[in-house]
Formats: structure tokens, C-alpha cells, sequence
């Protein structure tokens, strides 16, 4: 007969069999958990369990803890008195009361770095919680620890690759920019903003694209691309004469555009210089036959003249028609003679020349028939300022733009020539104080054939072949003016440096 007291001994057996089954499961699930583990004693410090992930991490093993491992050995100085304070902050009032520890709730990670056994160190996000003894009280702390070293390298590496981009779209000579699907820029980031500098700007995070639309109208098709999400090509100025390149492509679906801009407007002047040199390669070569056969023709005509004027028995007003007739031939050789030095360009060898040479020569050519109130300087200096060209040519470029400034000040006025180094470059400008041009007749004054001169006053030419010359010599000439602010020319070629005169 089963007594009521061997009854209870054997529930008492079977649960014992099961509570250290589920020790046996317990302590086989914390020992194989991912992270690594630790259970330390609060009063003391010292270590009173780590699982496997622990041992691998910190690479001390459990005889290390039997022996008497400090918890503090897994921390730096810093890492230990910050986490011993804590403990304290949290255990204080349940261990100096002796009231049960009232359990927070909530679990804060921290990251801290830990030491290895072999002194190495890693960054590890650390969770704790305490085992409370029968009575409530905090005996135990136990430790969740993960190390997030590749966690580190990768942020590290992310880090380094946003800067790495930020930095190249940051500094590129363009500008990269985002429209939202209601048009509003959400990006905007580029060294190619240096244009904005020469009108109104356009880089407010949070403006609408109308905003850029009422400066430059033309930007419209932006808009259009934005509200139709269709690909944009195009390119659009903006201020001060700069162009640029834009690609827009649209993103998905009421998510707006991405694009590109890039200031193109080196590549606008280059493209039209190279037009205006094919034009005027084209008129030279006809302009160059015209030319050569008007030469014969007023040849005929003078020598003709020249032999009916010099007849005994002319009387002396046809002698006075001759002579009419003489200076006309001779007016007409002197633009045949333009046209062949347009139509020739620098087919004439070249050598070492001195600018500031060919400036005193112009000046004295010049200032005889500059007229009255007109003056003509020349500054900067005597040392020579040395290229490879064409003396000849040279000379009759600068002495056409000074004669241009002459008639640019009908009311007088200074004109001023200057040879100088720069950059490596020869550079040579002549500068008038006179009426100046608008844009628009800056634009084509070295277009043949035209003039700003009344009629039967000029022929057009002076400015185009002053480009050819300065062309042949493999140079570039640009102008600079405003109405009522005289106008600069402005030439440069490379230096000689072979000569120095």
C-alpha cells in the first residue's frame, strides 16, 4: 500500500526530474545564444558565468572564471567606471533598503568597447539586467553582449563613400538637382552654381521651378518635363552670357526629375568662333579672286590715266577729270588691297616680333591723322614683348582698330595701347574712350562687311581682318564695350620665349 507520504516523495521527484530538465534546456539555450553572455556578481564584480559565444569573443574560458575573473578585465577604465556606476545608480535604493528591485521596464543598450584577454579591444552594444535572489534583491548582473565591429567597419565604409561622393559631386563643375513631382527643387549640389553669381540665383532647397522660370523664361521646358514627366535636352541660358547643358530624366511616376547642368558656354563661343572662321575662310577665298581681278582691271585704268594726264596738249580741265579719275583707281586698289590681305590671312612667313615695336610704329602712323581732340597713348613700359608672327600684319591689325577708335570719338577722346605679359601670353589691347556698342553690335563687329559707319564710309572690313590676322598667328581677340563706355579690344597670342628682343 502506496502511503500519502511516499506519494508526495515521488511528485517531489518527478518535479525535481523536471525543473532540472528545464535547467539542463535553459542553460543549453543561453550557452548557444548568438550573443555573448555574462553573469557577474554586483557586490564583488566577479564573473560567475559566460556561455561558449563569450568564451570565443573575449577568449578567456570558464577556468578563467573559476579562478576569479573580474568583470572589469572585459572593460577599458573608462568602459568599467561607467557601467559600475550604472549598476549602482539602478541597484542603490533596493540593496541599501532591502526592498524587492523594481524592475524598469525597458532595457537600455549601450555600446561601450571591451577588452579581449589578449588586450585587444572591440566595440560591443551591451544590454543588462539583474537576477534577483528569493527576496527581490539584485544579487547578480547578467550582460547581453554583441560585438558590432563589422557593424563599424561597415558604417565606416558607407561614411567614407557618402563623403567620398559628396565631396566629388560637391566640387564637380556642374550642378546635379532633384524636382519633387509638385516642382519643387529637393536637391541641388555642384561647383557649377558659379554661374548664378552673374544673375539671380536658384540653389533655395524647397523652391518651386516657377521661381527659375519667371528670371529666364526660356527654362519653361523644365516645367513642362516636370509636370509631363518626359526627358529634358536642352540648353538654357542663365546670367551674365553663360549657357548651359541640361539632361533631365524623369524619375517614376509623380516622383519629378533628376538632372544634370553643366555651363557650356566656352563651348557656345568656341562653336560660333569656328563658324566665324569658316565664313570668313569662304569670303576670304572669294574676296581674294574678286580682288585680284579688280587689281587688273584698275591697273588698265591708272596706267591709262596716268599717260592721258602726263599728254602735252591736255587741256587743263580734263587734266583736273584725270585726275579725279586717278585718285578714284587708287581709292579702289587701296580696299583690293584689304581684300587680298582678308583673302591671305598669315599665309606669309613668320619670326620674332616685338608688340611693343609694332605699337610705337602705329602711334606714329597714327597720331597724324587722328584729327583734333583725338589722342593716342601708349603705356606699359619698354621691354619688349616677344611672339612669332608677321610684323607687316600685325601692324595693320592694331593700326585698323585704332583707326575704328578714332571714328568711335567724333567729339574727341584718348586712345590707348598697351603690350603686357600674362599667363605666359602676349597680350596687347587697344582701348578707346569713345560712344562703345551695345551687345548685339559687339557680337558682329568682326562680321565682314559690316559696319556701324554711314554709307559709303567704311567698308566693313577693318574689324575682319584684324580676326584673320589674329587667327593666322594662332591667337584670340575679344571685345569689350557698353554704350556710352568706350570699347577694348583685347588680343592674345603665345609669348616667344625663344627671343627677348
Amino acid at each position: 500500500m502506496i502511503t500519502a507520504e511516499a506519494m508526495e516523495d515521488s511528485e517531489a521527484a518527478s518535479l525535481r526530474a523536471e525543473l532540472a530538465s528545464l535547467r539542463a534546456e535553459f542553460d543549453q539555450f543561453r550557452d548557444h545564444l548568438p550573443d555573448a553572455l555574462v553573469e557577474a556578481d554586483i557586490a564583488t564584480s566577479r564573473l560567475t558565468y559566460l556561455n561558449r559565444m563569450a568564451t570565443a569573443i573575449f577568449g578567456y574560458t570558464r577556468e578563467d572564471v573559476a579562478a576569479g575573473l573580474n568583470g572589469t578585465d572585459l572593460l577599458t577604465p573608462d568602459g568599467a567606471a561607467m557601467v559600475l556606476a550604472e549598476v549602482a545608480r539602478l541597484t542603490g535604493e533596493s540593496l541599501a533598503t532591502g526592498k524587492p528591485y523594481q524592475r524598469t521596464g525597458t532595457q537600455e543598450l549601450v555600446e561601450v568597447t571591451m577588452v579581449r584577454k589578449d588586450g585587444s579591444t572591440f566595440p560591443a552594444e551591451v544590454q543588462g539586467s539583474f537576477v534577483l535572489d528569493a527576496a527581490g534583491l539584485p544579487r547578480r548582473v547578467r550582460f547581453n553582449i554583441r560585438d558590432v565591429s563589422e557593424r563599424h567597419r561597415t558604417v565606416t565604409e558607407l561614411r567614407a563613400a557618402s563623403e567620398k561622393l559628396l565631396f566629388l559631386a560637391g566640387h564637380a563643375p556642374v550642378i546635379l538637382f532633384a524636382f519633387d513631382g509638385d516642382g519643387y527643387l529637393t536637391e541641388c549640389i555642384g561647383r557649377g552654381g558659379d554661374w548664378w553669381d552673374q544673375g539671380p540665383r536658384f540653389d533655395g532647397i524647397g523652391r518651386h521651378v516657377s521661381d527659375l522660370i519667371e528670371s529666364y523664361p526660356e527654362w519653361a521646358e523644365l516645367l513642362r518635363a516636370v509636370s509631363a514627366e518626359t526627358a529634358v535636352a536642352a540648353r538654357f541660358a542663365v546670367g551674365g552670357g553663360a549657357v548651359l547643358d541640361v539632361r533631365a530624366e524623369p524619375v517614376g511616376p509623380g516622383e519629378g526629375v533628376v538632372g544634370v547642368a553643366v555651363d557650356v558656354s566656352e563651348l557656345v563661343r568656341a562653336e560660333a568662333a569656328l563658324r566665324q572662321s569658316q565664313k570668313l575662310e569662304s569670303l576670304g577665298q572669294l574676296a581674294g579672286g574678286i580682288a585680284h581681278d579688280f587689281n587688273n582691271v584698275l591697273a588698265s585704268v591708272l596706267g591709262v590715266a596716268s599717260m592721258l594726264r602726263r599728254s602735252p596738249g591736255m587741256p587743263e580741265a580734263d587734266r583736273e577729270s584725270l585726275e579725279i579719275i586717278e585718285t578714284a583707281a587708287q581709292r579702289g586698289a587701296e580696299i583690293s588691297g584689304r581684300l587680298l590681305a582678308f583673302a591671305r590671312g598669315g599665309d606669309r612667313p613668320f619670326g620674332p616680333v616685338d608688340l611693343r615695336a609694332v605699337l610705337r610704329e602705329v602711334k606714329a602712323l597714327a597720331s597724324p591723322s587722328m584729327g583734333e581732340g583725338v589722342t593716342v597713348r601708349l603705356t606699359d613700359g619698354l621691354e619688349p614683348i616677344m611672339v612669332r608672327g608677321d610684323a607687316g600684319q600685325l601692324s595693320q591689325a592694331v593700326l585698323n582698330l585704332v583707326l575704328n577708335a578714332r571714328d568711335a570719338m567724333p567729339s574727341g577722346g584718348n586712345v590707348t595701347l598697351s603690350a603686357r605679359f600674362e599667363q605666359g601670353l602676349a597680350v596687347l589691347r587697344v582701348a578707346d574712350t569713345g560712344t562703345g556698342m551695345d551687345q548685339a553690335t559687339a557680337a558682329r563687329v568682326f562680321e565682314p562687311f559690316f559696319t556701324t559707319k554711314p554709307a559709303g564710309s567704311g567698308t566693313g572690313l577693318g574689324a575682319a581682318i584684324v580676326w584673320r590676322i589674329v587667327e593666322a598667328h594662332c591667337g584670340t581677340i575679344e571685345v569689350e564695350t557698353a554704350p556710352g563706355a568706350g570699347t577694348t579690344f583685347t588680343v592674345r597670342i603665345a609669348a616667344d620665349t625663344g627671343h627677348d628682343g
